[in-house]
């Protein structure tokens, strides 16, 4: 997540803005080993490189928990 935000910021200054955009979905948001809350409010561990898509069919953006 942590290079997602690097790359994120750095759209427009260091990269072109428009590969940058492209290129955040297709690697996903989500990495493996990450705990994520789903909209249900059930907790799951991503196992897998994934798209995890809303009702709407977009990518959903993931929350910052505290704890667990």
């Amino acid at each position: 997540m942590q290079a997602l935000r690097l790359l994120f910021d750095a759209a427009d200054a260091q990269f072109d803005e428009e590969v940058v955009l492209a290129f955040i979905p297709l690697v996903g948001t989500f990495a493996p080993g990450e705990c994520v809350e789903r909209n249900g409010g059930e907790v799951a561990i991503i196992t897998r490189l994934l798209r995890v898509l809303d009702s709407s069919k977009k990518p959903c953006k993931p929350t910052a928990k505290e704890s667990l």
